[in-house]
């Protein structure tokens, strides 16, 4: 799958596959008046020149598709000599020896629907610092977590052989492979308007609020799902949240790494159409605990307040200029952290 998806993301050939190439959200509901090539639309915004400086930094990064889908270059990042990423659930865990003559950074990125159910594990399990391992330090921090009872760690060969043996994946490849051809979407689409236009219904991972250009991710606003926007949280459950981003700040800080950042990236609902029903606020109630001590970089404002389209219309990500906005936010810290050395 790996070796066969970009080719049919990229290739003219009668193999083309139109399930990501219009976007995520298209592929799921195959609405026409969302089909276009999010990946031409050439954005507006430009990096900052003023931060990118040459530096001594070793920036590891725990991300998902926002910002994967994106980075091509360790060159983007102020002061950054070298980058190492590890996707969540994909790549980790991932050991690593620090590098003790290099400033380095761990930067945590979640998107706003998958940060209230990532648990404490989830973040430490990510990466191993191996030099630490022999000196013991991770095993201290580790019974404080498990003190806290916040902590499982869980084994790694239970992991391989449930995933060997229970691939989530297995019915998307198999209908990827047998039906998701471009030549099927003149049916795919036409069903698609029939079922919206008549009974109103759209696919149940894509949704549509009435008056907005955009395909939202239904689970970011159906009320069924618990990582919806517009879920009431209570202040107990953001206090927990903060405190699980506490021990995995200190969990990374004494397994070696000089800084520790978090970046939460919003839902495009929450940006896009927040009235769409009473917002929770989760990410500000969070960046703005007084608890908090893992800082936080406010990527909420800087969303809300540009005046360029940051997320796609038929995507559940961001657009280039969403992703430009965003480096050069995170290079103001980093920039910040260099006067700081």
């Amino acid at each position: 799958m790996k070796k066969i998806t970009t080719y049919r993301f990229l290739t003219e050939s009668i193999y083309k596959s139109s399930r990501y190439r219009y976007g995520d959200l298209y592929g799921m509901c195959y609405l026409k008046e969302f089909k276009n090539e999010i990946w031409q639309v050439k954005p507006v915004l430009g990096f900052d020149p003023i931060y990118k400086k040459p530096g001594n930094i070793n920036l590891y990064c725990i991300c998902d598709s926002y910002l994967y889908s994106f980075i091509n270059s360790d060159s983007l990042f102020c002061g950054v000599s070298k980058l190492i990423i590890s996707r969540w659930v994909l790549d980790g865990p991932m050991e690593i020896d620090l590098d003790k003559s290099k400033t380095n950074i761990l930067l945590i990125e979640r998107v706003e629907r998958h940060f209230l159910s990532t648990s404490l594990s989830d973040y430490c399990r990510q990466f191993i610092v191996v030099e630490k391992k022999k000196t013991g330090l991770v095993e201290g921090i580790k019974d404080v977590i498990q003190e806290a009872a916040f902590f499982i760690f869980k084994s790694e060969e239970v992991d391989k052989i449930h995933n060997l043996a229970f691939n989530k994946n297995i019915e998307q490849n198999l209908e990827f492979n047998l039906f998701d051809y471009a030549i099927f979407d003149i049916f795919k689409e036409t069903k698609a308007a029939l079922n919206y236009k008549i009974f109103g219904r759209t696919s149940k991972g894509a949704s549509i609020i009435p008056g907005y250009p955009y395909l939202f991710f239904s689970e970011t606003l159906d009320s069924s799902f618990k990582n919806n926007s517009f879920s009431q949280i209570s202040d107990f459950k953001i206090k927990s949240m903060v405190d699980t981003l506490n021990l995995t700040f200190q969990y990374y800080r004494n397994a070696g790494f000089d800084y520790v950042f978090t970046s939460i990236i919003p839902n495009p609902v929450s940006i896009v159409c927040p009235g769409y029903g009473k917002y929770n606020d989760l990410i500000r109630r969070v960046q703005n605990h007084p608890d908090l001590q893992m800082p936080m970089i406010n990527t909420f404002n800087v969303f809300a307040d540009a005046k360029c389209q940051v997320f796609s219309y038929s995507d559940s990500h961001w657009t280039s200029n969403g992703f430009i906005l965003w480096v050069n936010n995170f290079n103001r810290y980093l920039n910040k952290t260099l006067k700081a050395e």
